[in-house]
């Protein structure tokens, strides 16, 4: 799966970077209306977060830049780069999805921790632990 990640996180950032010249030459066409400068000032702040996720290779960061920068930034084509903005952040989350189960499922064939249960420092878990205490309050009666 890593094999895809760094293309993908390229093609966003890529797509973010397009679609902040795209709206800041809209603005400029449009005479510097205000409003759309604004809007494009907010926009850009996403392109930032999407080339800073490229630097750090961190994919969320990649996908919540491409998705912010897709609504926000407004060009001369209407909604089409909004779902196509919308597709790559899906794509992007739905590759780091299939990471983190593929972790889960590649591990050493031992019985998974359920969300109840924790490990602590020690190495024992909560249920470990759990037990631990409740033998030593029964100790404590006895004596």
């Amino acid at each position: 799966m890593r094999s895809f990640e760094h293309p993908m996180n390229i093609l966003s950032a890529l797509f973010s970077l397009a679609m902040a010249v795209c709206a800041w030459r809209l603005a400029w066409l449009s005479g510097w209306d205000a409003p759309l400068v604004v809007v494009c000032l907010v926009g850009s702040i996403f392109v930032i977060l999407s080339v800073a996720g490229l630097v750090r290779q961190k994919m969320m960061l990649v996908s919540a830049g491409v998705l912010g920068s897709a609504i926000l930034l407004p060009t001369q084509w209407g909604l089409v780069p909004m779902v196509v903005g919308f597709g790559l952040f899906m794509l992007i989350i739905g590759l780091k999805l299939f990471e983190i189960i593929d972790k889960g499922t590649s591990s050493s064939g031992a019985e998974p921790v359920s969300a109840h249960e924790g490990t602590h420092k020690s190495g024992h878990t909560t249920r470990d632990k759990n037990a631990h205490s409740s033998q030593t309050t029964h100790r404590g009666k006895d004596q």
